[in-house]
């Protein structure tokens, strides 16, 4: 009984096998037919689109022949009279011919007049410079001219002449119709198709009008190639759904159908039995896998009945599932909601996918950001800093902990510590770059507010003494390399102690305060001003010699003259100052050092002069 069991079994998988192997030919052969019946209507819908062309064109020569052979338009290229333009070319006109432009031109190609209407909107708009330009040398010629590389318009020309035909043109006229979205989908609702786009080549690269490409399962894509007035190529892409390849692909489906039930037949009694209980559940089986592993269906789960092996089979696959799709879960709640931001740029910088965290920063919707190039969302002075990032990605090296400033939806720049990698995805040859990385925005401010309260008094808002000596030596070192002069000057509040003592230490904090506020205001916004001290004050004038440093400071004396005069206060500002010019010989210690000793003159001789005063 075994030993038919297996004959039988041998026989039927010949069977098979010659019926598949037929099933095939057939398949294939009627399919090919139905391909090239779907390349013929592919074509014949392109010749339309190609004579609704023409078609247009047609009526705009016909329009256009009333306006050129008219006396009133030969006179008008004449003298230009005013009231041709508002008796022939009001916004009517316009809209009710479905034109968008009248030129008119003299025999030297130089416009005499030109109105350009929008008709959705019925307006008057500027006439386009480009197109003056592609049409003022057009002498009865029609066709196509695109404009800024993406609106296509349908024109004609025709030389002005008189009703009789007798007197020599004296110019040209140019309409023309620009092709609208609007026109565009009156089209693609006549022959049902899809008009995409166009593009401009300079070369036509197909053998004839047409180009055809097989897209995919779904529609055939085509290029109809027509020649513009200026010698290029206007390449409009359409694109329409395989309605017959779909018919060939349901009547191979019923044959293949027809011959397994002969297949069934043929086969006999045991063939019946043996894929009644097993044949059946295997095909389900299979079919349900193939679905599954094909459209990633990986939700879905086998349902086949039976207590055998294949019942056994079917409950490990469903555990397998079990366990993919969780993964799939796992790994989708972990790249869509991991704190830190997460994307996937392709090889042209297009971003492929990104996480939640990413789109909470730069407050987009996925679909607005899905396709564009990375570069749309980085800002200005981190683009050079990313090609270093790109090129050195695709030399395998990682990128760590590198800042790139970012742009929000309202133009908020965001800091982000990114790391980056280039990685490869099975059954892609495409090269996927990941980035990952935190918004460190809120940490980069604190920074920046830390360190400008380390560099700073907090008592004036001056420079601190470290930070004034940090900026001293700067100069020193520019002023050395460059050549450059610039001057300081110590300055010394007098008295200090005095109105501490007398007053409280609150008003001696005031001394302080008012004396550097009047100091700010005097000095230039390039001078620099730091508290060396309790009431010593450095000020560095950036390429300023001693003269005119003593001139600034002059401003400075006076307004602590009016102060005093307009302000009270239980104490008069007095200061006390020395300055020195900087010159290739000193450091910062020295140049200190000379102005402090000449303060210290300065003081002495304001002591002198307040104790002579007093006598």
């Amino acid at each position: 009984m075994r030993v038919r069991k297996k004959v039988f079994i041998i026989i039927f998988i010949f069977i098979l096998l010659f019926l598949l192997i037929l099933i095939l030919y057939i398949k294939n052969s009627i399919l090919e037919s139905y391909k090239q019946l779907e390349y013929k209507r592919a074509r014949s819908h392109m010749q339309r689109v190609k004579n609704e062309y023409d078609y247009i064109i047609q009526n705009l020569n016909k329009f256009l022949l009333d306006w050129a052979i008219w006396d009133d338009t030969y006179k008008f290229i004449e003298n230009c009279n005013k009231k041709y333009i508002e008796s022939n070319l009001q916004i009517e006109t316009f809209t009710n011919a479905e034109i968008n432009f009248f030129i008119f031109f003299n025999n030297k190609s130089e416009i005499i007049y030109g109105k350009f209407v929008d008709l959705s909107k019925q307006k008057e708009i500027p006439l386009p410079s480009e197109l003056i330009e592609k049409t003022k040398n057009l002498k009865n010629q029609s066709g196509i001219i695109l404009l800024n590389n993406k609106d296509v318009f349908l024109i004609s020309s025709h030389n002005i002449l008189d009703s009789k035909k007798i007197k020599k043109t004296n110019g040209s006229i140019v309409i023309g119709y620009k092709l609208t979205d609007k026109k565009i989908n009156e089209i693609n609702k006549k022959l049902q198709i899809k008009i995409k786009k166009f593009f401009i080549s300079n070369l036509n690269n197909s053998n004839d009008n047409f180009l055809i490409v097989d897209n995919n399962n779904k529609n055939i894509i085509g290029y109809i190639y027509t020649k513009t007035l200026d010698n290029k190529y206007i390449i409009t892409q359409i694109s329409m759904d395989k309605n017959i390849l779909s018919l060939g692909k349901q009547k191979s489906f019923e044959i293949l159908f027809a011959l397994m039930i002969i297949l069934f037949f043929t086969s006999g009694i045991f063939i019946f039995t043996l894929d009644k209980i097993v044949l059946t559940k295997i095909e389900k089986l299979s079919s349900n896998v193939i679905d599954i592993t094909n459209f990633n269906l990986f939700n879905n789960r086998l349902d086949i009945n039976g207590k055998d092996e294949i019942e056994k089979l079917k409950i490990s696959i469903n555990k397998m599932l079990d366990k993919i799709t969780d993964s799939i879960n796992n790994y989708e709640i972990l790249y869509e909601e991991t704190p830190s931001l997460n994307i996937l740029i392709d090889s042209n910088n297009n971003i492929i996918n990104v996480n939640n965290s990413f789109l909470d920063i730069i407050k987009y919707e996925k679909k607005y950001v899905i396709g564009k190039s990375v570069y749309d969302f980085i800002a200005n002075n981190s683009t050079a800093k990313f090609k270093i990032i790109e090129n050195n990605i695709s030399k395998n090296k990682k990128i760590k902990n590198i800042e790139i400033d970012i742009l929000d939806k309202d133009l908020n720049v965001h800091t982000l510590l990114i790391n980056s990698t280039e990685i490869s995805l099975k059954n892609n040859k495409q090269k996927i770059r990941l980035i990952t990385g935190i918004d460190i925005t809120d940490r980069k401010k604190a920074e920046k507010k830390l360190a400008k309260f380390a560099s700073l008094d907090m008592m004036t808002g001056a420079y601190n003494r470290r930070e004034g000596l940090n900026k001293l030596k700067k100069i020193i070192k520019i002023s050395k390399e460059k050549n450059l002069i610039f001057t300081i000057c110590f300055v010394d509040i007098n008295n200090l102690k005095i109105v501490n003592d007398t007053f409280g230490h609150i008003q001696g904090d005031n001394l302080v305060i008012d004396t550097c506020k009047i100091i700010k205001k005097c000095i230039r916004n390039t001078d620099i001003i730091a508290r060396l001290g309790g009431d010593e004050f450095l000020i560095i004038f950036p390429e300023v010699n001693i003269k005119n440093a003593m001139k600034i400071f002059k401003r400075i004396e006076k307004e602590i003259d009016l102060f005093n005069n307009t302000n009270y206060r239980p104490y008069k500002i007095s200061i006390s100052k020395g300055f020195a010019q900087f010159d290739r010989s000193m450091n910062a210690k020295k140049l200190i050092e000379l102005a402090d000793k000449r303060m210290y003159t300065n003081k002495k001789i304001k002591k002198l002069y307040d104790e002579v005063r007093q006598i």
